[in-house]
């Protein structure tokens, strides 16, 4: 091959300025189509070109620490994420290292990113010295290092066109010094990139043949599966090595970071890329919208409940009129009502949703969902032998009454892997909205008997002896700072709830016994555990009901971190490894009553900033007059 011709070529594979509307023609993806035909056989999508698109921004000499330098793609299955990512990007930087790529980067910010607010710029920093491959397994990550090392190994017009890359193995120093063998997980090219593949968990920094260098590229393909989400444990685990190992590992002012894979959990790093503040650039692209999903599967279903794929015919006519299919050429509106309908035959929904529509859960089906777990800061104070409570809820002050129940769930071992001793203060409200600087309320619910809250006010666990032991805290003092702090001894409605188990009779003994010995009077009494339900089946009869009927869960901002768990724990229920902060919930819910309507209630806990708040009474007073009641507000 000429020199000239070379250049052309190259030159044509650097040019990636092209529009939304011309993608196909993007140097990068020429690049895979003329060298890897085998693999890139199917046209690609305005899906892949966002992906890259996402990647090259990162490239971008603006964002100058690695902290401006980081992606995530969550992205449904069969997308071809993983090859783009994991192989065309790579090898892509590997031969092109040191040129001088055109690019267009969008400037807005990523998830629904303005096609028409970017810049074309040159990225003269488009080169990599240490790329680091993580997925789930190391058996994993080594192929797609073996993956990029063949082709350097093998693909003598690769040679030709960019000149010799000479993979060279790196020697792995074990113990036993004299005895050094191959390593196959790790390769580095003639002109000093290194690129290794690592499992997760595994040690990224330190290995003695690597020692100096930081990582200046990371990408993580799929590092969550089904299994090792499960337990609570490895997902943590996996969220701290994330964190903490690897994502502290890159060099902290070349490195860059892209993250890939789908929703298998909700409590996983994906929650942490979501939050307005994480500085990721995010993409996220589900098969197709929930709304036109939704749609469609009602457009094909019959009166008796069916879902009828539609004909070759019948699919092109519904599919011209859709708008968010992420790859139209290859999953179809026929190929995904098939999967809808394989995955709901085998009452898998929750899986087509995960695998294809970044949820966790079929939002249909969903007995509880994360939004109706509303946090926010909630005062009380007691007033005659009631407790009042106050709370903003969607942007109102609800001011009302409340009876508290405590849940405790004993852990059956002090064992650091056993579940956690948690205790909750769960409680039902009734309450009317105060809407400032009006005459009147809110209009949202017409019900002249106030609206009903759950609460979660209160939830703490860990390790605990029945009484404080030198360093652990004690199951009966806790009680007692709880029924102290939030007034409970004072409401004869309030009552402790403590589930037991076999031995565990004991424990409600010497609660009873210190509480009398304090000359402090409560409803305790234990909660014997039904032979006839799971654990699972007694939380989900009794909390379901209550989250489903009242819509909305209010729980005290404080405890927040404690409170998703026991919520990640709930949709989990019966598969998970632990059910201790949901058990005590469930506990404190048992049961527990509404308080009775009330004719007024003053507002004891008035700050400064509250005198826009008149009382309800004085503001309609001439209401009263009309009905003869002093709590006309009521009626509204």
């Amino acid at each position: 091959m000429l020199l000239n011709e070379r250049q052309d070529i190259i030159k044509y594979f650097l040019d990636n300025d092209k529009s939304p509307g011309h993608y196909q023609d993007m140097g990068i993806f020429k690049y895979g189509k003329k060298l890897y035909p085998e693999m890139f056989y199917n046209e690609f999508a305005p899906l892949h070109y966002q992906i890259i698109q996402l990647i090259f921004n990162l490239y971008d000499p603006l964002r100058e620490r690695r902290l401006d330098r980081q992606a995530a793609v969550i992205c449904h299955r069969e997308a071809a994420k993983t090859s783009i990512v994991t192989f065309l990007f790579p090898s892509y930087i590997i031969y092109n290292k040191g040129l001088i790529p055109t690019v267009r980067l969008m400037n807005a910010g990523w998830e629904g990113s303005d096609i028409h607010d970017y810049r074309i710029i040159q990225l003269t920093n488009f080169s990599e010295d240490y790329i680091i491959i993580a997925s789930e397994t190391a058996s994993s990550s080594e192929g797609y290092v073996n993956n990029l090392r063949s082709i350097l190994e093998t693909r003598g017009d690769l040679a030709e066109l960019y000149g010799e890359k000479d993979p060279r193995m790196i020697l792995l120093d074990d113990d036993r010094l004299d005895d050094k063998t191959w390593r196959k997980s790790t390769f580095v090219t003639s002109d000093n990139t290194i690129v290794r593949g690592v499992g997760t968990g595994q040690q990224i920094r330190g290995r003695q043949e690597l020692k100096l260098y930081r990582p200046t590229l990371l990408i993580f393909d799929d590092m969550y599966s089904e299994e090792n989400t499960k337990s609570e444990t490895s997902r943590h685990n996996l969220s701290k090595w994330y964190n903490n190992a690897a994502i502290n590992s890159l060099d902290s002012v070349k490195g860059k970071s892209i993250w890939l894979g789908t929703m298998v959990h909700p409590d996983t790093v994906i929650k942490d890329f979501r939050k307005s503040n994480s500085g990721y650039l995010r993409l996220e692209k589900p098969i197709i919208s929930k709304e036109e999903l939704k749609d469609i599967v009602q457009l094909c279903t019959n009166n008796e409940g069916q879902l009828i794929i539609p004909s070759k015919e019948k699919a092109v006519e519904i599919q011209s009129g859709l708008k968010t299919l992420s790859w139209p050429s290859r999953h179809d509106i026929r190929y995904i009502l098939r999967q809808y309908s394989n995955y709901k035959n085998k009452d898998q929904l929750d899986w087509f949703f995960q695998e294809y529509m970044n949820e966790y859960q079929d939002p249909e089906g969903t007995n509880v969902k994360e939004e109706q777990f509303y946090f926010t800061e909630i005062s009380y104070w007691l007033e005659g032998n009631q407790i009042a409570i106050e709370f903003v809820y969607e942007g109102i002050k609800w001011l009302g009454r409340v009876i508290w129940h405590i849940g405790m769930d004993p852990a059956s071992s002090s064992k650091k892997r056993s579940d956690d001793t948690a205790i909750s203060l769960c409680g039902m409200a009734r309450c009317f909205p105060r809407i400032p600087g009006t005459d009147y309320l809110s209009q949202e619910e017409e019900n002249p008997n106030g609206k009903i809250f759950p609460i979660i006010m209160h939830l703490e666990g860990g390790k605990y002896a029945i009484t404080k032991f030198e360093s652990m805290p004690g199951m009966c003092e806790s009680i007692m700072d709880i029924s102290n702090i939030y007034e409970l001894t004072k409401n004869t409605q309030c009552a402790v709830k403590i589930e037991l188990a076999a031995e565990q009779e004991q424990i409600l003994r010497e609660i009873l016994t210190y509480f009398r010995e304090k000359n402090v009077f409560m409803n305790i009494y234990g909660i014997q555990s039904n032979n006839d339900y799971s654990k699972a089946e007694r939380i989900l009869n009794t909390l379901l009901p209550i989250f489903q009927r009242y819509k909305k869960v209010i729980c005290n901002i404080k405890y927040k971190k404690l409170i998703m768990k026991a919520f990640y724990q709930l949709i989990m229920a019966g598969t998970g490894d632990k059910d201790d902060y949901i058990d005590s919930i469930y506990l404190g819910f048992k049961d527990i009553q509404v308080p009775y309507l009330f004719s007024n209630i003053k507002d004891n806990n008035k700050s400064e900033d509250d005198d826009e708040y008149e009382s309800h009474n004085t503001r309609y007073k001439d209401m009263s007059k009309m009905v003869g009641e002093s709590n006309a507000w009521q009626y509204l």
